[in-house]
């Protein structure tokens, strides 16, 4: 008889804490970045339930986190980089519509704006945390509480920190 392959390390998922004595299985496969975004890194300690929880519409209205996660991050992939006369013709979204008379891009009517970032926010949280315990193995440490319970619970607003760090050489030394 075969076995399937569970996803775990710690045997605790990372989300909720459950393990598999609580009757918590870890048999789908925990991408680290939304499959749908092309991301092939696997995770681990991520329970079956909170998998599904991270893709799936919470509520109407409220889209679900990887859809949030892989919509703003496709748009900006598409208008971010190497733009020409053409991009906007392969371009597809179910939150965006983009102008081109106008060169704008705008939210379609039947979304707010507010619950897309919001669920993009908690989509942040959802990778970083899974791929720090992918590399660490210390993803179920208290102090990622916040993390924990902001992505997976919608708990609090912890701050995301957008930095864009250009380095260069110089003949001197090294400047950040």
């Amino acid at each position: 008889m075969k076995t399937r392959k569970q996803y775990i390390n710690t045997s605790k998922c990372i989300w909720c804490g459950r393990t598999e004595a609580d009757g918590a299985t870890f048999y789908d496969k925990p991408h680290i970045v939304t499959h749908g975004l092309g991301g092939q890194e696997i995770g681990v300690d991520v329970c079956d339930d909170c998998n599904h929880y991270f893709g799936t519409a919470p509520r109407a209205g409220i889209p679900p986190i990887d859809l949030a996660f892989k919509e703003i991050f496709n748009a900006f992939m598409t208008f971010g980089h190497n733009l020409d006369e053409n991009t906007y013709k392969h371009f597809k979204s179910v939150f965006f519509e983009y102008r081109h008379s106008k060169h704008t891009i705008r939210i379609k009517s039947n979304f707010n704006s507010h619950n897309i970032t919001t669920q993009f926010k908690r989509g942040l949280y959802e990778v970083f945390l899974q791929r720090y315990h992918a590399v660490t193995g210390n993803g179920n440490h208290p102090m990622f509480d916040t993390v924990r319970k902001y992505a997976r619970y919608g708990i609090g607003s912890p701050h995301v920190l957008y930095t864009y760090n250009i380095s260069y050489l110089n003949q001197e030394k090294l400047i950040c």
